[in-house]
């Protein structure tokens, strides 16, 4: 205002501006600096993340910054996760990494001359948006918490799967365009690998049965109830019958 002011001394326009001076600490003053900016301009999450974070810096309550943007605590909460996060995982949201074998112009893989390994290139893809972001942060955290117990056990074989796991979630977002929703699912999966494997053991057949060859899961069997067992058990002699077999029923068998 002063630069245009000088160069245009007789325009009346800049000789004077309206202006509220208003006295503020340093913690006021982080955040009017903060919701200046967020009006002023269209800013990336991880932008607002650092921005969340040098006002909290600066003395503000959490809860009195929520309010002043007009923001839930939730989301408040989620920049200062994003802002805490390590570098290479908030990069994500700008782009995403993702290893691709090298080839030589008639196709065949490039080695390293001296270890003979795959080489590979990266590719960068297009960033993911803030939920996505937020939820691969959330999962690495919940990892990185399971990895420092499982190092202080002092296992020498034990690999930290943080970081690889989150790799590996945000290649497959990037790549295969998943919804956030699909993210979930498979997050979910992770934090919980007994329930899948629990729900693949539930939805697993007691008995299978070809020309070939033929499985019965006994134990399946017998955790059922008793009328289901009879049911299974019609089922199987119909089809060994629809193979050729002779079903015999010992009588001594199926009490209880």
């Amino acid at each position: 205002m002063c630069e245009l002011a000088a160069e245009h001394p007789n325009d009346k326009r800049f000789a004077s501006i309206a202006a509220a001076v208003t006295e503020a600490n340093d913690a006021k003053v982080g955040v009017l600096r903060l919701a200046e900016n967020l009006n002023r301009k269209d800013l990336s999450p991880l932008e607002v993340a650092g921005g969340v974070s040098r006002a909290i810096s600066t003395g503000t309550n959490k809860e009195e910054l929520a309010e002043s943007l007009g923001w839930s605590p939730r989301k408040l909460y989620k920049f200062l996760q994003l802002d805490a996060a390590p570098p290479w995982l908030k990069d994500f949201a700008a782009a995403v990494p993702v290893p691709k074998k090298r080839v030589d112009e008639r196709g065949a893989p490039v080695l390293d001359p001296v270890t003979n390994a795959q080489q590979f290139d990266l590719v960068n893809h297009p960033g993911l948006d803030f939920t996505d972001v937020f939820e691969l942060v959330t999962i690495y955290n919940v990892l990185s918490a399971k990895d420092e117990l499982e190092l202080k056990k002092g296992d020498p074989n034990f690999k930290p799967q943080a970081a690889r796991v989150v790799r590996k979630l945000a290649t497959s977002v990037a790549t295969e365009g998943w919804t956030t929703t699909r993210l979930r699912e498979e997050i979910k999966r992770v934090k919980e690998p007994g329930a899948k494997k629990k729900a693949a053991k539930q939805e697993r057949a007691a008995f299978t049965i070809n020309e070939e060859s033929a499985f019965v899961d006994f134990k399946r069997a017998r955790d059922l109830p008793r009328d289901e067992r009879q049911r299974l058990a019609s089922e199987l002699t119909e089809q060994l019958v629809e193979l050729g077999y002779t079903a015999v029923i010992n009588p001594d068998q199926g009490r209880g």
